[in-house]
């Protein structure tokens, strides 16, 4: 057993969940003490001091955002420096203490771009070899299953339109087509040669469409990524190109039948997981495809996230999506950073079985079945009843939202009347909690909707009520967990 699960209480309350960097476990953090957000990589080399003594492991927790190798987590869970955690493990290292990473700070001058549209001829060609890959990929068994284990069945096919192209040249895997018919220079190559021709790998054609209000006629497409063959790639290939020409801004797909201002967001890095998650809760969100860790926003995306109550970030879940998610932080108040609980990113937990739209269900304030109403914290309401307090039309609700743009927290009216607080900002919680107010995080609604989903409506109303009274007398408390009514009677502190 490794030094790290040895100081993790011999790993006892952590399980083996993957093989995946030689092994990765799951359990509670014992640094904030989240019940299942911790990973361990008992056998994943740390950084340069623990190297020097031979002490691998690395571990992360996704609650507390915080992680590192043997050493970090002795910091973390001692609160003593870097010298001081070495000495406590005994490791007597030449290396220097791992610069600390200075926050990055908001940057106000930032602003969306605006994407210049590619050339009509370059959109009429795209789209038309858009409309013949997806026929071809309708009879194309490998591309359908490939795609539907990944979240993306036959209608989400058709929904968005992806494709299918097979090779046309001698080699089979690729085509080609006049560079000039898609409005194309010719290509100069090292040695000062032209290329006349635009060439084309075989693969999934994934298209992102121009908005009929811009281009009315025929479809029009804006980029057309392919996801190539595994058995085409080179050790240096990527397994996505972009063919020449094609627009640089994200794949926005909006959500239907639900005003802009209540409308929940999922950024995610590829168009195929952005497919799935939107296809997957029936387009109830809306979803970004930034395409890469570091993708912004452009000035149409930020139109709509700035209005969301809630964005719902799911890079994907590896060193690099951490460091994309601080930029996410920095821009947006609202935004959450929510990756899939198991593999990278929500393709590959589709392919794993998984549910997405129970994936991002979890993260939504509406789980309760109870309607909420949100309001400021700080707004007065001239009318109390015993009926919640809600606007009558979509206009109206629109409105109050419009005004309350930049607020962090929501009172939420149960029909009994009683309010409280919702909030997943640490210092408006500490704040709220400081006055006396019931605060609730998103997180501790969705466990809550575990415990009391399978209770009619006035159970649920009085178990509501119940937790209200456990939050008055023990002020500040935090769920844990979600169980059973039966099991939700002993509360140990400020622990629930």
């Amino acid at each position: 057993m490794t030094a790290i699960m040895d100081l993790l209480a011999g790993g006892a309350e952590l399980r083996h969940v993957s093989n995946s960097k030689g092994g990765e476990y799951h359990g509670p953090c014992p640094v904030c003490g989240g019940n299942d957000r911790f990973h361990v990589w008992p056998d994943q080399p740390g950084g340069a001091a623990a190297q020097e003594a031979g002490q691998t492991g690395t571990w992360w927790c996704r609650r507390c955002d915080k992680g590192g190798d043997i050493i970090a987590l002795v910091m973390a869970i001692d609160g003593c420096d870097f010298k001081t955690a070495c000495r406590r493990l005994q490791i007597e290292s030449k290396a220097p203490a791992p610069r600390r990473l200075t926050p990055l700070k908001k940057k106000t001058e930032w602003q969306p771009q605006t994407w210049p549209l590619p050339a009509l001829i370059w959109r009429k060609q795209a789209g038309r070899l858009a409309e013949k890959a997806h026929q071809a990929i309708l009879n194309c068994q490998p591309a359908l299953e490939y795609l539907s284990r990944r979240g993306l069945p036959l209608a989400a096919i058709e929904r968005y339109f992806l494709g299918n192209l097979d090779g046309e040249d001698k080699t089979g895997r690729g085509l080609y087509r006049a560079r000039a018919a898609f409005g194309l220079a010719d290509r100069i190559d090292k040695a000062g040669k032209a290329h006349r021709s635009l060439w084309i790998p075989r693969g999934i054609t994934i298209p992102m469409w121009a908005p009929p209000a811009r281009t009315p006629g025929e479809p029009q497409a804006l980029r057309i990524r392919i996801r190539r063959r595994t058995g085409d790639l080179k050790s240096d290939d990527s397994k996505y190109l972009v063919v020449e020409g094609s627009s640089s801004a994200p794949l926005i797909l909006t959500p239907e039948g639900i005003a802009p201002d209540l409308a929940v967001w999922v950024v995610v890095e590829a168009e195929l997981d952005a497919m799935a998650v939107h296809h997957a809760c029936a387009r109830g969100v809306g979803t970004l495809a930034v395409l890469t860790n570091r993708g912004k926003p452009d000035t149409d995306a930020h139109y709509l996230l700035a209005r969301s109550p809630l964005i719902l970030v799911a890079l994907d879940f590896d060193t690099a999506g951490l460091q994309g998610w601080q930029w996410w932080q920095d821009h947006y108040s609202q935004a959450r950073r929510w990756p899939v609980p198991e593999g990278k990113d929500p393709g590959d937990y589709a392919a794993s079985g998984n549910n997405l739209a129970d994936w991002i269900d979890a993260a939504l304030p509406s789980a309760l079945a109870l309607p909420p109403v949100c309001h400021p914290p700080e707004a007065k309401r001239e009318q109390q009843s015993d009926s919640p307090i809600m606007p009558e039309s979509a206009p109206e609700l629109e409105a109050l939202l419009e005004s309350a743009a930049d607020i962090k927290s929501y009172v939420v009216t149960l029909t009994s009347g009683s309010e409280f607080h919702v909030t997943d900002d640490h210092k408006s919680w500490d704040a709220l909690t400081a006055a006396g107010e019931i605060v609730f995080s998103r997180n501790e609604l969705a466990r809550l909707n575990e415990a009391i989903g399978g209770m009619d409506e006035a159970a649920r109303l009085a178990a509501m009520e119940k937790m209200l009274d456990v939050k008055r007398v023990f002020a500040g408390s935090y769920i844990r967990t979600g169980r059973s009514a039966s099991q939700m009677r002993n509360c140990n502190g400020n622990h629930l």
